[in-house]
């Protein structure tokens, strides 16, 4: 019961934001929340839609399946403390530490392959990469269960950021690979970054022009580099006044113009044209930042002890609406018109409607 109102006053809270027009809106979009899904209820009555075909795929806490448009569930699981799951809108692999094979499953949970290797597996979009227990290299594989390519780093891997045509790594050395869509490495440092400067966070911008590296603890260092004919060069470094010593998620966003990262209590943003960083206000843990490209939309979700912080803008320079709630467990995606928000065992559904 106590969950229950909890998630309520959540959907209160969104109504009361944008079921109005929000303000730094313009008067032609509103944010409607459409339904709101207990995946206990699920559980306990096995009701899935094995028909559905425009599925999207989550993991919110030890739940991850496939949930429609309309909050139907295609499929429902769970993973125990010593199981995880890696998991796309089309397939996934449920796995632990100790299995010796991987078996990849589409939204039905039918198996597609097996593959024959033991590891880490990550699925973005259509690519399956395959961590080593060591992770000091990767694998990346096809869905009928043939290895593509692999890459041993000589180190371990600290960061990642993969898109259609590059998987991008750094290391605990501080060295950096680019490496394209055959395995080639087309960039790397090793010699350029001080062999003490681990890498916590890196990311490549969608049409492979740019590239953001954090590491260092003191001080705490941002480059940005630039391709320029067959090569990339740096562009401009900034100083972090942080010293996290873990993972760091780094985002460009689509259209290139910004690079979004964590900071101390704030949300960091670098105009990448104009070489000016920029704060906004955000308490905890940066969790993930998601995009709309059809309306101009990012929403930075973060996250500490058990509040979480929602932060909606057109531009980082005009953020227009924070919104704080309770919960542990928190996952956010958007689509081009939806913007799907999970809190602990519920997934709250808001669309963006023109009027």
């Amino acid at each position: 019961m106590k969950k229950f109102f909890r998630f309520f006053l959540i959907a209160i809270i969104f109504i009361l934001y944008f079921l109005i027009v929000t303000p730094g809106t313009t008067m032609e979009e509103f944010f409607v929340p459409q339904w709101a899904n207990n995946f206990y209820k699920y559980e306990r009555e096995n009701n899935s839609f094995d028909n559905l075909t425009d599925v999207y795929s989550f993991r919110l806490g030890s739940f991850y399946g496939y949930i429609s448009r309309d909050g139907r569930l295609k499929y429902i699981s769970t993973i125990s403390e010593r199981e995880n799951v890696a998991i796309s809108d089309s397939a996934f692999i449920h796995y632990s530490a100790t299995d010796e094979n991987l078996i990849l499953r589409d939204s039905n949970s039918d198996v597609i392959t097996n593959l024959d290797i033991k590891g880490y597996p990550l699925i973005n979009k259509n690519r399956i990469f395959i961590f080593p227990t060591h992770r000091e290299g990767v694998f990346e594989w096809d869905d009928t269960g043939t290895p593509l390519w692999e890459k041993d780093f000589g180190s371990i891997i600290t960061a990642i950021d993969i898109n259609p045509g590059y998987f991008l790594a750094g290391m605990l050395n501080g060295s950096v690979e680019l490496v394209d869509r055959s395995g080639s490495t087309i960039f790397s440092l090793f010699e350029n970054i001080d062999k003490n400067e681990i890498i916590y966070g890196c990311s490549i911008s969608s049409d492979g022009k740019f590239i953001a590296l954090t590491g260092g603890i003191s001080p705490r260092m941002l480059y940005i580099y630039q391709k320029s004919e067959n090569e990339y060069v740096l562009k401009k470094s900034f100083l972090l006044e942080t010293d996290f010593r873990r993972r760091i998620l780094m985002k460009f966003s689509p259209d290139n113009s910004y690079l979004f990262t964590e900071g101390v209590n704030n949300l960091i943003y670098i105009d990448i044209n104009r070489e000016k960083m920029g704060f906004c206000r955000m308490e905890g843990r940066l969790e993930n930042i998601v995009f709309n490209k059809k309306y101009g939309y990012t929403i930075a979700v973060s996250k500490k002890e058990n509040s979480c912080q929602l932060k909606i803008m057109k531009s980082p320079e005009s953020c227009f609406s924070d919104i704080f709630f309770p919960g542990n467990d928190l996952m956010i995606r958007m689509t081009e018109d939806l913007l799907f928000i999970g809190i602990d065992n519920r997934i709250l559904c808001i669309s963006i409607q023109e009027a």
